[in-house]
């Protein structure tokens, strides 16, 4: 069920390229990146924020903060300015750019 999920989740972020995930290959991507953020020092209840465009690197990188507490919050770049600066706020503690 959960493949089925991740399956439905990047049709409709990224359903023009019809790019195709397995649940092993999205776990092992999560893995890694949570991993890499914490080695970076992102700890649990730290506010991530991501700026990025829907993509499967966006998902990714959402799931792999919050699988181990962070707190994830996005501001696609094509959001008009005021969107982006409700998001910055004292309590961002980590920024992040996912490519488009």
């Amino acid at each position: 069920m959960a493949s089925v999920y991740i399956r439905l989740l990047f049709d409709q972020i990224n359903g023009d390229t019809k790019e195709s995930f397995t649940y092993s290959q999205v776990k092992d991507a999560v893995w890694r990146v949570s991993n890499a953020l914490a080695r970076h020092g992102l700890e649990k209840d730290d506010v991530l924020l991501m700026v990025s465009r829907n993509s499967p690197e966006y998902v990714i990188t959402f799931l792999a903060a919050a699988s181990f507490g962070a707190i994830p919050t996005v501001v696609n770049p094509d959001f008009p300015r005021g969107g982006c600066r409700k998001k910055l706020s004292s309590w961002v503690r980590w920024i992040i750019s996912v490519p488009p």
